[in-house]
C-alpha cells in the first residue's frame, strides 16, 4: 500500500492517474469549458467548400476513473465527404483521446478530430454514440460539437448545414465552496436541484430552491425571478419554441441591451444575479438538435 501527492518535485515514477486525478475529481460531465465564447464552435469555411472549421478551445473527457483535459490552440479543419448517394446525410464532427496513440514529446497527437460520416436517407439521422464509439475506437472518450447536414451532390458547407451540438463541461466541488461571508450546504444543493415542466402565461422562477429550469413552453410566456441571491447563477433551458414568445424579467439585462429570442430546438440560457434584483442574462446555447 502506498499514499501519493499528485505531483511533487523530483518525481520520477508518476503515473498518469497521479498527474490527472484533480480534473477527474471536479469534473462532473464531459464537454467544452467555455460555449459562450465559442470554444470549439463549428462553422464553414471561407471560401465555402466541402469542409468546416473549428475554432481554439478546451474542454474536458471523462471516462471511469480518468478525466482527460483537451485543448487546441489554432482553427481545426475538417473534411467532409462528398455524397452522391441521392440522399441527404448528416455527419458527425467529434473531438476524440485517441488511447492508443503513442504521445509525442509533448502529447499533441492524442487529441483528434474526426468527421464520422451518417448513412444517406429521404430523413437521414445523425450518427449515434454507438456509431461514434465504433468509428473512433472502443474505450475513447469523445465529445460531439456538431452535426453537418450533407445535401446530395453538395460542393460546400454552409453554416445553415450546421447544428451546434456542444454541451457544457459541468464541474463539482467536492465538500462545497466557502467564501469570506458564508458556508450554506443547502445552498450547494439548491444549485443540484431542477425544475422540469410545461409553462406559459406567467412563470415565477424559485431560484432558492432550484438551480436549472428546463421548461417546455406551451404557450407565450413571462418569466419573472425569485429568491436569487448576490452572485448566484442559474440555468434556464428551453427545449422548443415553436411560435411562442418568451418575455424576461424586466431586471435581466443582456448583453448590448439585446434580449434573445429562442428559436428552434433547445435553447440555454445563464443568469447570475449582481446586484439585489438586478441580474445579468446570457444565451449559452441556440437551436441545439437532441437525437
Amino acid at each position: 500500500m502506498a499514499n501519493k501527492i499528485s505531483i511533487r518535485g523530483g518525481a520520477s515514477a508518476l503515473v498518469e492517474e497521479q498527474v490527472a486525478h484533480l480534473s477527474h475529481d471536479i469534473t462532473l460531465q464531459s464537454g467544452v469549458l467555455d460555449i459562450v465564447n465559442n470554444h470549439w464552435l463549428v462553422a464553414e469555411h471561407n471560401p465555402q467548400n466541402l469542409s468546416v472549421d473549428i475554432a481554439v478551445g478546451r474542454g474536458y473527457f471523462k471516462k471511469t476513473t480518468m478525466t482527460y483535459q483537451g485543448y487546441s490552440e489554432a482553427v481545426n479543419t475538417a473534411s467532409i465527404g462528398a455524397n452522391n448517394s441521392g440522399n441527404p446525410r448528416i455527419d458527425a464532427i467529434v473531438w476524440y483521446v485517441d488511447l492508443g496513440a503513442t504521445p509525442n514529446s509533448d502529447a499533441s497527437n492524442v487529441m483528434k478530430t474526426m468527421v464520422v460520416a451518417g448513412t444517406p436517407g429521404a430523413t437521414p439521422a445523425a450518427p449515434d454514440d454507438a456509431a461514434i464509439q465504433t468509428a473512433i475506437g472502443s474505450g475513447n472518450p469523445f465529445i460531439r460539437i456538431a452535426n453537418v447536414t450533407v445535401a446530395n451532390g453538395a460542393s460546400a458547407i454552409a453554416n445553415a448545414n450546421i447544428a451546434d451540438t456542444r454541451v457544457p463541461c459541468y464541474m463539482k466541488m467536492p465538500g462545497g465552496i466557502k467564501d469570506t461571508e458564508i458556508i450554506n450546504p443547502k445552498l450547494s444543493a439548491t444549485y443540484q436541484k431542477t425544475d422540469v415542466g410545461s409553462v406559459s402565461g406567467s412563470k415565477t422562477l424559485d431560484c432558492g430552491t432550484y438551480g436549472m429550469f428546463i421548461y417546455t413552453l406551451a404557450a407565450a410566456v413571462t418569466l419573472t425571478l425569485s429568491g436569487m441571491r448576490v452572485g448566484q447563477s442559474i440555468y434556464v433551458i428551453i427545449p422548443n419554441t415553436s411560435a411562442y414568445v418568451i418575455t424576461w424579467d424586466t431586471n435581466i439585462f443582456f448583453s448590448d441591451s439585446v434580449t434573445p429570442t429562442p428559436v428552434g430546438n433547445y435553447n440555454g440560457f445563464i443568469i447570475t444575479c449582481v446586484a439585489t434584483g438586478k441580474y445579468i442574462g446570457a444565451p449559452t446555447f441556440s437551436n441545439v438538435t437532441v437525437v
